[in-house]
């Protein structure tokens, strides 16, 4: 194994949002250090240490540099940079300056599966438990060896759907075209294939509207139709292309805010439910509390907000970021 040290990057609170978070083992040990542990998939038996904004890190052999940067978040880290200078926040702000993107496309098929699961439930009280569980039986192998496990609708769902899954994911098609491919599952539309795009490969021209980034995007000044599912699949994702671009929301937030995209809606989920959190709306799960451990909420609350404001300010001057 070689030893890594990162400063500057904040790894729980960006891992926090990610559908990576479950393929992690989480344990808190003395003060405020936290260690994650990859147990599954890319970059297995991956370690890192956190404490006061430095990783430390034991990467095994195995684990190729491009993974690494994309699983530690350095790789899109210069994204958000660009954003806080843009906005003349990097200076100002505290806990977002060290906030980044994770994403791996070699574990695709575990994020497929995460956001799959994520539909319509607490993503920290139900999803992390059934995947889990999905990689601990490898049901991606096998998915008769899981039924039965759980009773929910996404389970039984996502076990119907692994087959389609794994023939479409090894074809080696482009990213794009992987994703609308994938959209011909059932429950899996254009919210997922866009948090797919975001999460498995780091696109951030992509990013998922859910009702947490919906809300934002009306607060800076973007609003739009949803698109069909079959007119995403037509397009093959590809918004410059799409004829509905112009009055699509997912066209219209890609054009004008670019590759900040998925940053902001990134952003904006963990802003969402932090400050719920915050607010006293959900109590924090025990794994989530420990994330969340050491993490200035409240400033963080306060920071995001500000970076709204300023995108609003900016686009209604504007028309793109």
């Amino acid at each position: 194994m070689k030893k890594f040290f990162i400063t500057g990057i904040n790894y729980p609170l960006s891992l926090y949002y990610s559908y990576l978070l479950p393929l992690f083992r989480i344990d808190k040990l003395g003060g405020r250090a936290l260690e994650f542990t990859k147990v599954y998939g890319e970059c297995r038996g991956l370690k890192c240490l956190y404490k006061d904004s430095t990783l430390e890190c034991y990467v095994p052999s195995s684990c190729s540099e491009e993974s690494l940067q994309g699983l530690l978040g350095i790789k899109l880290k210069p994204i958000i940079d660009k954003l806080l200078h843009k906005l003349s926040l990097k200076k100002r702000v505290k806990v977002l300056k060290e906030f980044t993107l994770v994403f791996s496309p070699k574990d695709r098929a575990y994020v497929f599966t995460s956001i799959y699961l994520s539909r319509n439930t607490d993503y920290y009280a139900n999803t992390v438990k059934w995947m889990k569980s999905v990689i601990a039986n490898k049901c991606l192998d096998t998915p008769t060896r899981c039924l039965g496990l759980y009773k929910s609708y996404q389970y039984r769902e996502y076990l119907k759907a692994i087959p389609a899954l794994k023939t479409i994911i090894y074809k080696n098609k482009s990213a794009l075209d992987e994703a609308a491919e994938l959209m011909g599952i059932r429950g899996f539309g254009v919210k997922s294939a866009m948090a797919y795009l975001l999460h498995a490969y780091g696109m951030t021209h992509y990013a998922p509207i859910d009702r947490h980034y919906e809300r934002i995007l009306t607060r800076i000044g973007i609003s739009g139709k949803k698109p069909s599912k079959s007119q995403c699949i037509k397009a093959r994702l590809r918004c410059v292309d799409c004829l509905f671009s112009q009055e699509c929301i997912y066209g219209i937030a890609s054009k004008r805010l670019g590759r900040f995209n998925g940053v902001l809606q990134s952003i904006g989920y963990t802003y969402s439910r932090v400050h719920e959190v915050v607010s006293g709306r959900i109590k924090p799960r025990h794994f989530e509390e420990e994330i969340l451990f050491g993490i200035d909420i409240e400033l963080l609350v306060l920071e995001a907000e500000e970076l709204f404001e300023e995108i609003r300010e900016r686009l209604r001057w504007s028309i793109q970021l």
